[in-house]
């Protein structure tokens, strides 16, 4: 995370789980620094009953800590792209030019 780089943070984690296959969210783990502020964001979703994508949309200021949470949520997007899906896509891109 480029805020961590800013900080000179060496050490530190976000883990957010999810049901397989799904963006439900079951918890989370923080590890570092303003784990305690960066928390709240995922209890908000879990407690609205939130996916995780719902996690990673809102805007945060550049650069901060929740942009790391942005960057996980990214991370589970780029899963759900499958080798099927991504053929479909290239497919249908093709003939709309």
């Amino acid at each position: 995370m480029d805020r961590a780089i800013c900080d000179g943070a060496e050490h530190g984690f976000v883990k957010i789980l999810t049901k397989q296959g799904k963006a439900d969210i079951l918890g989370a783990t923080f590890v570092g620094g303003p784990a305690g502020d960066m928390i709240s964001q995922v209890t908000m979703c879990m407690v609205n009953g939130l996916k995780l994508s719902a996690t990673g949309a809102g805007i945060s200021p550049y650069p901060s800590y929740a942009d790391g949470i942005k960057n996980l949520t990214d991370q589970f997007n780029r899963t759900k792209l499958t080798p099927f899906v991504s053929g479909l896509l290239n497919t249908i891109i093709k003939f709309r030019r």
